[in-house]
This record gives structure tokens, C-alpha cells and sequence, in this order.
């Protein structure tokens, strides 16, 4: 059984919400289980500890996939993402001691904390303060809320102190997605220390962004990127033979030529050989 855990602290006042009714970052202890198999109902068992202190103790038998107002709980597979609120309580934890017991098993982790202050800006492309909240999504997607969080302020500008581990993605928007802007995504990170970062919303965004050397004995880099605008702007359908089956296109790319791209490695430009057209398969 793999077994991680973490602690998150809000430390952001009612009035520092902007948008309360639609994200409210918590004080939570997050839980991530990969079981070989989930089998109702087991035990969770958290202490934390600040200094050898006792700080926080719960201890509570999951049933079944539902939150409940103590934590929000996630189910697929084997996976299992629980957080339990804390909300009263104020600090960082140095370790948190996590009891599994399932099946007649009883499976133990200690966790040894460490942080990392995250801060920056949230701006607009033309560099104006875009206030929004600023998402950290955890080891797993899933639950109804990803509370690793904090909002920016009027000014655009925001800090946060995180669990270092590996994050599936940081998450910016201000609740106007699909609206009048589309989002900030950032994949795949891991903090291990103090970082700045500065995120730009508007009304265009790159989804993904991977790079893999040329495994043919040449000195290149292929690096595959997915640019989108805001489908009010500029959406087209049509339909394409690909393999010999007609599929519907909807295009919500910009039309982006050599001179629109600049490529920087290690802070030098590089030299942009060719661009290409690739076409992805969707869930629609």
C-alpha cells in the first residue's frame, strides 16, 4: 500500500476571498492511499505533530464514497484522495503519523513535512492585475474541492506556502472560463523549494507543453505544444479524412506561422526548423 499525506494551512482572511461562493481555500490534512483493492469500510487514523506536540488527532471509518462536513473524499480504482478539514487549527505540522487498517491489516506511514513558499502575479497579456485564485491540484484529480489554494489580490499579486511533492498541475483562473477568458494551466510540478511564478490569463492559452530529443542521431528537439483561443473569437468545424474515416474537426486554434514563436533553451534562442499540424483526439 502506498500511503501520502500533507498539510495545507489557509491563512487568508474572509475579506482576502474574492469570490467566496465559488472557491474558499481550508486548512486541511490531505490524504493519498493506493490501495490493491478498496474494500469498505476501512479506517483512517491522523495525529500530527509540531515539535513533538500533538496538534491534531482525528480518526473515522470510511463507508463509502460521500464527503461529509469533517472531509471530502474521492474513489477510483484503487485510488483513494481523502482531505479532512482543520479549520481551527492554526501552524504547520513537522510530521503526520497516518494509520490505514483495512481488511483485518493494519498499514502505518510517517510523513516528515516540509514547505516551500510559491508567490507572483496574476496578470492579464497586456500586464494588468488579473485577480484570481491560484490552484494547486495534489497527486490526484477528484473530490469537490481542490483546496490547496489562495486567491491574489486587487494588485494581482499572491503567496503561498505549499507541501513540497509532486503536483499534477497549478490552476489560475478568476471564474470567467469559457466566458470572456480561458484558464492557466501549468503541468506536472514538483516543489522542492521557493519559487516565483507568474501566471498571465486571458483570452488564449497553450493546454500542453512537451519536449523529446530526436532519437535519430540529430541534434533536435521536437517539442509538441496545443494553442487555444476562446471559442467566441474564432471557432471553426469541418470535417477531415484521416486513415480513411471522416472526423469532425472543432478548431479553436490560432493561426500561428515561424515568426509568431520564439524557442529559448537554458535562455538562448534556438533556431525553429518547421511547424507542423498534428490533430488530437478528443472525449466529444
Amino acid at each position: 500500500m502506498n500511503i501520502e499525506s500533507w498539510w495545507f494551512e489557509n491563512k487568508q482572511n474572509r475579506d482576502e476571498i474574492l469570490q467566496p461562493d465559488w472557491f474558499i481555500p481550508k486548512t486541511h490534512c490531505g490524504v493519498y492511499i493506493e490501495f490493491e483493492k478498496i474494500e469498505l469500510p476501512f479506517q483512517i487514523k491522523i495525529v500530527t505533530f509540531c515539535q513533538k506536540e500533538k496538534i491534531f488527532f482525528k480518526a473515522f471509518d470510511i463507508t463509502d464514497a460521500e464527503s461529509t462536513q469533517e472531509y471530502d473524499i474521492f474513489m477510483k480504482g484503487n485510488v483513494c484522495l481523502v482531505k479532512i478539514f482543520a479549520e481551527t487549527i492554526k501552524g504547520l505540522p513537522d510530521n503526520i503519523a497516518v494509520t490505514i487498517k483495512t481488511n483485518g491489516k493494519s498499514y502505518k506511514k510517517d510523513i516528515k513535512c516540509q514547505y516551500s513558499i510559491i508567490k507572483g502575479s496574476t496578470t492579464d497579456f497586456n500586464g494588468r492585475a488579473f485577480p484570481a485564485a491560484v490552484v494547486f491540484q495534489r497527486r490526484a484529480f477528484g473530490g469537490n474541492y481542490p483546496y490547496i489554494g489562495v486567491w491574489s489580490d486587487k494588485a494581482g499579486k499572491y503567496s503561498i506556502t505549499v507541501p513540497n511533492g509532486e503536483y499534477c498541475a497549478y490552476h489560475v483562473e478568476d471564474n470567467s472560463y469559457k466566458k470572456s477568458s480561458l484558464e492557466n494551466w501549468s503541468w506536472k510540478m514538483c516543489v522542492d523549494r521557493d519559487e516565483i511564478h507568474n501566471f498571465k490569463i486571458g483570452t488564449g492559452e497553450v493546454y500542453g507543453l512537451s519536449v523529446r530529443e530526436d532519437t535519430g542521431g540529430g541534434n533536435f528537439l521536437f517539442m509538441y505544444f496545443r494553442p487555444m483561443i476562446l471559442p467566441q473569437i474564432r471557432m471553426q468545424e469541418y470535417t477531415v479524412n484521416l486513415n480513411g474515416k471522416n472526423r469532425k474537426v472543432m478548431d479553436i486554434q490560432p493561426d500561428l506561422e515561424e515568426k509568431d514563436l520564439q524557442v529559448f533553451i537554458d535562455n538562448e534562442k534556438a533556431k525553429i526548423l518547421s511547424i507542423q499540424k498534428i490533430y488530437e483526439t478528443g472525449r466529444y
